[in-house]
């Protein structure tokens, strides 16, 4: 009986240690409030260089979507951007040069930066709107 009461014990010990770390991995942060990145280096020129890469592939994505759908299109160019965003900094060789070459990513030393300025502008604490990346 007695290792009974310690198997159900160390089962509900080791089910709240999984919970707990579920939590903490899914809510890292304050939900209300997401963390900001660094974006030490960014520059204007490299803000709107960046702005303008995800302006183009969003309308090549859309020119290409528009073909075959028959209806409304709705889409998260930004959020698509971002994630291989962060692909491509671990891509190489013709990967890398194939993700450059659509979604118009310029050099990394430029991208990451100006990236997470504006990932930082978006998430700004004092906007009007409440809109979380």
């Amino acid at each position: 009986m007695t290792k009974k009461f310690v198997l159900i014990g160390l089962a509900v010990i080791l089910f709240a240690g999984v919970a707990t770390a579920a939590v903490l991995f899914l809510f890292p942060y304050e939900p209300t409030q997401p963390p900001t990145t660094d974006d030490a280096g960014s520059t204007q020129p490299g803000i709107q260089e960046v702005s303008n890469a995800n302006n183009k592939f969003a309308f090549d994505l859309y020119s290409e979507l528009d073909k075959s759908e028959g209806g409304n299109i709705f889409y998260s160019p930004y959020s698509i951007s971002a994630a291989l965003a962060m692909t491509y900094e671990g891509a190489k060789g013709q990967t890398a040069d194939e993700m450059k070459s659509v979604f118009y990513f310029p050099e990394s030393n430029i991208l990451r930066p100006n990236f997470a300025a504006n990932y930082n502008e978006i998430n700004k604490k004092d906007k009007p709107y409440k809109l979380s990346i």
